[in-house]
Order: structure tokens, then sequence, then C-alpha cells
């Protein structure tokens, strides 16, 4: 276990007691070395998602795709691995058109859990494939409460509300999405073809 050595000044005023431990250091001056906690998975994640996002705002093109996907894999991990399993396999029935299916296993994750953002996520972009938009912006809500830098919640909360006619607000979230990722190129494509449409908003 990796160890903190800090003066005993210092300790005493900062560190319980019972979690010290004391020797002396070359010149025999009195140490206190207090053990440092490894992270859990929960805080592993988060502070590699905090770097991702740093390094995808200042990436080049080229590197881009390369954090993006990163951040995706980050999104899509779950301390529980039959979590994982079931999320690939209610994406690949997505792929596949096989909707009622993909939904059925959806709904079993996220009531399980329902706080795993890309399940989440994943049952909002089967509720647009249906048309359900209410049922999509909720789950999106939801992702956003969360993460809220997810740029693909966001940039789906723009196409769904450009589909209701809200040019307005898809204007905005399609904007945020790329604020936070600046590479999305359909992102960009689609706010183009918003100004096209409607030179106004």
């Amino acid at each position: 276990m990796k160890a903190l050595v800090l003066p005993i000044l210092f300790l005493a005023l900062c560190a319980p007691a019972a979690a010290q431990e004391t020797n002396r250091d070359s010149d025999g001056s009195l140490q206190v070395v207090v053990p440092v906690q490894p992270l859990d998975p929960a805080m592993k994640a988060a502070r590699e998602l905090d770097r991702l996002f740093g390094a995808l705002r200042a990436a080049s093109f080229d590197d881009a795709k390369q954090i993006e996907d990163k951040i995706w894999a980050n999104w899509h991990q779950n301390p529980s691995p039959t979590a994982e399993l079931l999320l690939r396999q209610a994406s690949v029935a997505l792929t596949d058109g096989a909707l009622d299916t993909s939904e059925t296993m959806l709904n079993e994750i996220v009531g399980t859990y329902p706080e795993y953002v890309e399940a989440l996520d994943r049952r909002a972009t089967l509720y647009f494939k249906t048309k359900r938009y209410d049922e999509a912006l909720a789950d999106i809500e939801q992702v956003l409460e969360m993460e809220p830098r997810h740029f693909g919640a966001l940039a789906g909360r723009g196409v769904i509300y450009a589909a209701q006619g809200k040019i307005g607000e898809a204007k905005q979230s399609l904007e945020e999405a790329l604020a936070i990722n600046p590479h999305m190129e359909t992102v960009k494509d689609a706010l183009k073809q918003l100004a096209r449409d409607y030179p106004d908003i």
C-alpha cells in the first residue's frame, strides 16, 4: 500500500489518531505515516472522465475520435457485469431493428440499475426511433442530471426538439453539445441545416 509521510505536527492537526503510525526518519526525527486509501471504482471512473473531457477540448481532429471512444467506454461501465452484458445485447437488438426485444431489456436494466446513465441514454434513442418523444426527453433529462457533459444526450435532445418544431430549443441544445465536444461533425451539419431552414432563429 502506498503511504504518504507527513510531519507529525501537521498530522496531529489533520488526521485521526487511530489512523496514525509513527516511525523515525534517518536523522532520528519522528515521522507519522498515513495510509493512502485506494479510490473506489466510481471515483476512479469519474476522475478518468474529467481527464478525458479536458483532453477532448484540446484534441486535434485526428485524436478526438479515440478520446470520444474512451468516454463512451467509460459511460458503458457498470459495477455489474450483468448490466453491461444486457446493455450490449439491447444495443445489438436496437441496431438490428428488434425494438420490442431491445425495449424489454432496457426496461429491465433501468429498473434494476436506475443510475446507469448509458442504459437511459440508449432507451432514449429507442424512444426517439419509435417517435415517443416525450418519453425520450424524460430519459435524456435523467441522463443530463447525472452527467451534464453527455454530449450524445444533448445532441439527441436537440434532434428531438427539431422534430417537435421547437427550433430555438433545438439550436440551443445542439450548441451545448458542440461546446462540450467540438468535434461532432453531424452536430455542426445539423446546426448549419437549421440556420438554412430557419434564418431568423
